[in-house]
């Protein structure tokens, strides 16, 4: 159970036995990848068989760019009823998914979230933001001045993503102050494989960095 306070999304899994292990460390949510040029996707089967290990607990899809019916779809075939939406999605499109009582999360890139027009639009759903570089959408791994967020911080829910690992932990969330961190090849031995040593000890690591920085405001739920 993560004591600490934020909330943690592992993203990318491939095993359904992963789920179980990433809830009981901590994880807030688990998620996989419905991108079929990810090196982590994963097709409607074993999608399903991850939600069904995952029982009630939250279990997001990230998409690209899938029509509505594409995404009813999904989540017909495996009961996952979030979605991350990682292209160029419109609010109008995450509003239509709401409307038919799914979750949305939103990716946002950090120079997007600073310009108050872009931000307005996309309310009434959590943001997931991450610098916006890299071959494939998402964090591909790569640090960047996470402070770029904190723009937003206390003012929108958001998960920050992109290079986040042990070793930077408390550097991106204390730049950043996010409600929740989205970590995928972090806690991997390789893409799609994750290495529960490394889930164990980064929510080690994330519970004595929440006791050094001090939040000055609540932490907004998104899961």
């Amino acid at each position: 159970m993560n004591l600490s306070g934020l909330q943690v999304k592992i993203c990318g899994l491939t095993n359904p036995c992963d789920a179980v292990r990433c809830f009981e460390y901590g994880a807030s949510a688990v998620g996989v990848v419905s991108y079929e040029k990810s090196p982590r996707f994963v097709d409607s089967a074993l999608a399903k068989q991850i939600k069904e290990a995952a029982g009630e607990r939250p279990v997001v899809a990230v998409t690209v760019d899938k029509s509505l019916e594409q995404i009813e779809e999904i989540h017909r075939e495996t009961g996952i009823n979030w979605f991350q939406l990682h292209g160029s999605e419109t609010p109008e499109f995450a509003k239509q998914l709401q409307e038919k009582g799914l979750g949305v999360i939103k990716k946002l890139k950090a120079f997007e979230a600073a310009m108050d027009l872009i931000t307005e639009r996309f309310t009434g759903f959590p943001l997931l933001l991450e610098s916006g570089s890299g071959e494939l959408p998402g964090g591909n791994a790569l640090e960047w001045n996470w402070g770029d967020s904190k723009c937003i911080s206390g003012k929108r829910p958001f998960l920050l993503a992109g290079g986040i690992n042990e070793e930077n932990l408390t550097q991106a969330i204390s730049e950043a102050y996010p409600d929740g961190i989205d970590l995928s090849s972090a806690v991997e031995s390789s893409p799609g494989v994750k290495d529960m040593g490394k889930v164990k000890s980064l929510f080690d690591t994330l519970g004595n960095a929440m006791q050094e920085i001090k939040y000055e405001r609540k932490i907004k739920r998104i899961f």
